[in-house]
């Protein structure tokens, strides 16, 4: 009887390092295949379910541990983050442009919206509208009508819907290194509607060819990433380095830079790169 109940222990503890063995290996292997083939969200979700500390204690953010006086709290620390411009001079020269009349063609063709409609991603959460990207997906080609419609409403009389404004903002950790209960430790991702997400996506291909950026930029670009920015890093210091030069590297800490830019400047931008007047009048509203 001794001898059996010491076997089984035995076996059941060869059994929980084999398991977790297997884990560790199979996070690695996944690792290294979304590295190489330059899949960079999801080698970081990978990363941090391996690496992350533990944040499922209690949180209390500015002594506040229940959910309405944490979302409250949130709530006055994003308020207080955003900055609205006030640059008159620069809307007045906004709104000085030109106008254009709507071209027809703008926001028409199944193809533009067929194509837009398959970019969000799968299995995410929805808006305050309860509606996912997989309602959009498996709906009736009938919903393609009435969305074109939609679209070409908006931009011929430049008025977006309230409800395109309307979003769940969901704090997340941006150093899971540091301490959980601090308010300035998160930023805020917001669930916005999925029609909203559409659209945006269209104005996206209708501007593609008229934002086209530096080679040299790594963020906000479609298969682009930090490994890229390192990459590119390292290959020039060693460059350098190896041909006896000395190498100085300053780094900015734009973080809160798009909380605090000036909008009507950021309208200009866009119009002196032959963004449509249109467009820009939209993006304003």
């Amino acid at each position: 009887m001794q001898q059996t109940r010491l076997a089984c222990k035995a076996k059941y503890k060869l059994a929980i390092r084999n398991a977790y063995t297997l884990f560790e290996n199979k996070l690695s292997n996944e690792m290294c295949s979304h590295f190489i083939n330059k899949r960079i969200p999801e080698f970081w979700k990978t990363w941090n379910v391996k690496f992350r500390k533990n944040t499922n204690k209690q949180v209390n953010i500015n002594g506040h541990v229940r959910d309405a006086g944490i979302a409250n709290e949130f709530a006055t620390y994003f308020k207080q983050v955003f900055h609205r411009s006030n640059d008159q001079q620069a809307c007045n020269e906004y709104l000085s442009k030109c106008k254009e009349c709507i071209n027809e063609n703008m926001c028409s063709g199944y193809k533009l919206l067929d194509k837009c409609m398959r970019k969000p991603n799968l299995g995410e959460a929805c808006g305050p509208d309860d509606l996912c990207a997989e309602h959009l997906l498996y709906s009736e080609p009938i919903l393609f009508m009435h969305l074109q419609a939609l679209f070409k409403l908006i931009l011929c009389h430049r008025y977006v819907p309230n409800s395109f404004g309307i979003g769940v903002t969901v704090p997340l950790i941006t150093d899971k290194t540091g301490s959980v209960n601090d308010v300035s430790n998160y930023r805020g991702i917001i669930l916005s509607p999925i029609i909203s997400k559409l659209f945006e996506l269209v104005i996206m291909s209708l501007c593609s060819d008229m934002l086209q950026t530096d080679s040299l930029q790594f963020g906000f670009k479609d298969k682009i990433g930090t490994a890229d920015a390192i990459f590119t890093m390292k290959s020039t210091i060693k460059h350098l380095t190896d041909r006896g030069s000395s190498v100085y590297v300053a780094s900015l800490d734009i973080r809160k830079a798009f909380d605090r830019i000036s909008h009507f400047k950021l309208y200009k931008s866009l119009l002196d790169t032959r963004v449509p007047v249109i467009i820009a009048d939209v993006l304003c509203n």
